[in-house]
């Protein structure tokens, strides 16, 4: 069962908060509906949170990257139908963090040069990045 998602609008970023777990959520379909009732349009940033039992679980910043209106019509040559149906898409920019988990077995601390970061690596997935290795030592230790 899907609990509705708490929409939270900050003078920064608007935060999209789920009150499950990600596993229970599906966000291809979740996201452009949350998108669409609350008319953000293309280039807009936004937090998505999921809680549990008031823990924050994990965060992540998301972009709308695509909105489409398309015309659909219908009906029959005597009551002919039409309405626009908007479409939206948004991808994930920033890396998923991960609150009040139990530090990963191996996990490994590695500079990007890049992107001039300290980032937390479990394989090949960056958990959490910062510019600052002691924050990121004190997230492994959490």
């Amino acid at each position: 069962m899907i609990i509705h998602p708490e929409v939270i609008v900050t003078p920064d970023f608007p935060t999209v908060k789920f009150k499950q777990a990600e596993e229970q959520v599906n966000l291809d379909t979740e996201l452009p509906r949350i998108l669409r009732n609350q008319g953000w349009g293309v280039g807009i940033y936004f937090n998505v949170q999921f809680v549990n039992d008031g823990k924050l679980l994990s965060s992540a910043l998301y972009v709308v990257t695509e909105e489409k209106e398309v015309y659909q019509t219908g009906g029959d040559e005597y009551n002919p139908r039409s309405s626009s149906v908007t479409y939206h898409k948004a991808e994930r920019i920033g890396p998923v963090s991960i609150f009040g988990g139990k530090k990963e077995s191996g996990s490994k601390i590695v500079w990007n040069p890049g992107k001039q970061v300290h980032q937390l690596k479990v394989g090949n997935d960056v958990i959490f990045e910062s510019k600052d290795k002691s924050e990121v030592e004190k997230f492994e230790a959490a």
